[in-house]
């Protein structure tokens, strides 16, 4: 964000390790698959509102 790395992935590597892998289970994945494509399409939609809101949760309360 401030210029200090300039390769994130390569700069992740360095802290963190892969230690295991875990391959998805395939009826699992399939049953939530139309999940992950809805919430994607809904945050795509959201995402105005979203940006909307976040300065409104930053101010103080006044009560």
């Amino acid at each position: 964000a401030v210029g200090i790395f300039t390769d994130m992935a390569a700069t992740a590597s360095q802290f963190a390790r892969t230690t295991s892998r875990t391959e998805p289970r395939s009826a699992y994945h399939h049953h939530y698959r139309d999940y992950v494509a809805a919430y994607r399409q809904a945050f795509g939609q959201l995402h105005g509102l979203y940006q909307n809101l976040t300065p409104l949760s930053e101010r103080p309360f006044a009560g």
